[in-house]
């Protein structure tokens, strides 16, 4: 009760929790863990009267979710701001996905839970890779993008030499081989770098895939709703991805594909609200 008094000695205590008891528990590395336990403190008493544990009881930011009523016509109301958390579980085999705040039929988390694996390990990532490898951008440093940038124009003027200038003759064969030999070292860099990027984002997807396993994603949604169907089935797969990012981020330090994969939702993911599957 003393500490509950007046708001610099509440902040006090949320910094000891912080800073003390955190450290203690041996969750130094683990903030995101910290936030979780300060918003589930900050929703009883006496701490949810206390205005110095008002800005975290919002929790740790996911993907808001909109959740339609049956007549709804599409309001403000309708986005339900979320949160979620990964968390240790002591269970031998602990449920994924756990609602805080909310009802949902968990056939809908499970069909959230088998996409957000498919995505860290199975054919969503495959998906992903390939589509990256067709058309993405490639994390190469400025001098070897401009060398490789060099390397195509004089690839398209070896080409083009023969048909639009005049005939090589005896230079054929010498401009023949240095284009296979030029088109044939750009394929190799491009390949290579592709597959060891692939290999380095299929590393880290299973290794978060490994840790959801030992945890549970707690997802929060606000206003106590009982959500049908599978309509916040997409927010709830990314809030758990963002929670697994969260509290394991030397995966993602080790995958510059998954860096950027969750750099826009953890930057702007509080800002979002998605539906559907």
């Amino acid at each position: 009760a003393r500490p509950g008094r007046t708001p610099r000695r509440q902040r006090r205590f949320v910094a000891w929790l912080v800073r003390g008891w955190a450290r203690e528990a041996t969750w130094r590395v683990a903030r995101p863990l910290v936030r979780f336990v300060l918003a589930q403190l900050s929703r009883v008493a006496p701490f949810d009267g206390w205005s110095a544990m008002a800005r975290h009881r919002g929790g740790v930011p996911g993907v808001s979710a909109v959740v339609l009523a049956e007549e709804s016509a599409g309001e403000a109301g309708d986005v339900r701001r979320g949160a979620a958390a990964l968390v240790p579980s002591g269970d031998d085999a602990p449920p994924a996905l756990v609602p805080e705040g909310f009802a949902v039929d968990p056939a809908s988390l499970l069909v959230a839970r088998r996409a957000l694996a498919s995505l860290l390990r199975g054919r969503g990532l495959a998906r992903l890779l390939l589509r990256w490898a067709a058309v993405g951008r490639r994390p190469y440093p400025r001098p070897v993008a401009a060398l490789l940038s060099l390397g195509w124009l004089a690839t398209a003027l070896l080409v083009l030499d023969p048909a639009c200038g005049p005939d090589p003759g005896e230079r054929l064969a010498a401009e023949a081989a240095a284009l296979a030999g030029l088109w044939s070292a750009l394929a190799l860099a491009g390949v290579g770098s592709a597959a060891l990027l692939a290999a380095r984002a299929w590393q880290a997807g299973r290794a978060w895939e490994a840790r959801l396993a030992r945890g549970e994603v707690r997802l929060w949604m606000d206003g106590g709703l009982t959500v049908i169907g599978g309509s916040a089935g997409l927010p709830f797969c990314l809030s758990a991805l963002l929670a697994v990012a969260r509290t394991h981020p030397a995966e993602a330090r080790r995958s510059w594909l998954w860096r950027r994969a969750v750099a826009a939702p953890r930057r702007d993911g509080a800002a979002w609200a998605a539906t559907g599957e």
